[in-house]
């Protein structure tokens, strides 16, 4: 019997192992755009861990952290991708044919294609409606003098909280820094 730390496992066979090949189908969008994914089960790297699971690769003799979607087209292909991208919009999808190579242009491109460009910031949960409404709710907050008081501490938490987002995004909203006004 050899004494010492077991063999390590071959990469795609510790990779495979950690695959739920029972995903959600891809949503109406994402089939619209890439018809060919359709009626194809995401297959999700992970139990649960984060949206953009990672996996630890060793890589010249130093272990570095991938994405998953990236290893599983190593292991399709042979070779490091620069950059891939999601058919189904889902991050932990590892499925091969619901991945494309592309580059940042490419997966904007994408993006706006499925009609995922928000206006406001990046994944935007408000519309412009709902920001016109917080303005007018915080009304009180815009025009005092001492924001830090209490009472426009509380309005300002009681307004995030019924739009289930941070008081950061709200103070946001209210000094005109995000969803600002048109002149």
């Amino acid at each position: 019997m050899r004494k010492g730390r077991p063999k390590a496992m071959p990469l795609a066979q510790r990779f495979w192992e950690m695959v739920n090949r029972d995903g959600p189908m891809p949503d109406e969008q994402a089939t619209r755009v890439h018809p060919e994914i359709k009626g194809e089960r995401c297959w999700l790297y992970g139990r649960g861990r984060g949206p953009k699971p990672m996996v630890h690769v060793q890589l010249n003799g130093s272990w570095k952290g991938k994405p998953a979607s990236v290893v599983a087209w190593f292991i399709e292909t042979g070779r490091w991708p620069e950059y891939v991208c999601h058919k189904c919009d889902r991050p932990r999808c590892v499925r091969f044919s619901h991945l494309f190579e592309a580059n940042h242009d490419a997966n904007m491109r994408d993006m706006l294609s499925k009609g995922r460009n928000v206006p406001g910031m990046g994944g935007a949960k408000l519309t412009a409606a709902d920001a016109e409404q917080i303005r007018r709710d915080g009304m009180p907050w815009v025009r005092s003098k001492m924001r830090h008081r209490r009472s426009m501490v509380v309005l300002v938490r009681r307004i995030a909280r019924r739009y289930r987002v941070g008081v950061d995004s709200i103070t946001a909203i209210l000094r005109n820094e995000t969803w600002r006004r048109k002149p």
